[in-house]
């Protein structure tokens, strides 16, 4: 009988010692169990940031002066470099040449909306290059060119919606190429040069986002 009253003022104690101890905790902010004496401030952490521009989220907000005026500027200076790229290999005269103005669309783009997955670097070359296959191979077949243009815009959306790899700017280069009618000859030369201006468009955007500030693109490859 003694031993379990004392077993019991014991549970007893703990208790209330238990209870005491979460009410100071909640009072004055401290444990029973720890050290008693007041923890000294930390100093506040700096803010972080990450750069002096972020991704356009939404390319149709709009944005103050001080943010509007260098994003302009060095979207243009992108293009730019681009449409010069272009010229280069323009001066193939190849009946296809215009799908390569894709890639300038491309880089304003994927800059405007470089925080969404659909303008990750490998998933853009990708979808061009689904795009520059089926597009100019449909277009080397012999056949009237609204029905072939559809059939090679339709399985280049299926190809790349199997992949993940969903670029609207790369769905063009069926409809583009099946209208440029291209030769097995020119397509051969129009497709590694389709890859390099998609190349050099990501490689703008990356180096502009750069000069900007903003250090955030490419958050993944894929």
């Amino acid at each position: 009988m003694i031993r379990c009253r004392n077993r019991s003022l014991h549970v007893t104690f703990v208790t209330a010692s238990v209870a005491v101890s979460a009410l100071l905790q909640q009072r004055l902010g401290w444990s029973a169990m720890s050290d008693p004496r007041p923890e000294m401030p930390s100093s506040p952490r700096k803010p972080w940031h990450p750069g002096r521009i972020q991704p356009v989220s939404d390319p149709t907000q709009r944005l103050p002066w001080n943010r509007l005026i260098p994003l302009v500027a060095v979207e243009t200076l992108g293009v730019s470099l681009l449409l010069l790229a272009y010229l280069f290999f323009a001066s193939l005269d190849a009946p296809a040449e215009p799908l390569l103005l894709g890639p300038v669309v491309t880089y304003v783009l994927v800059f405007a909306t470089s925080g969404s997955p659909a303008s990750r670097p490998l998933r853009v070359l990708v979808s061009y290059a689904i795009a520059g296959v089926i597009g100019l191979g449909v277009a080397a077949l012999p056949g009237p060119t609204i029905l072939m243009a559809i059939l090679g815009t339709g399985v280049i959306l299926l190809l790349m919606h199997l992949v993940g790899a969903f670029h609207a700017p790369a769905v063009a280069v069926a409809l583009i190429a099946e209208i440029s009618d291209p030769t097995w000859s020119v397509a051969l030369v129009m497709f590694p040069a389709l890859l390099a201006l998609v190349i050099l468009a990501v490689v703008l955007v990356w180096a502009t986002h750069q000069l900007l500030g903003d250090r955030q693109y490419p958050d993944r490859w894929w």
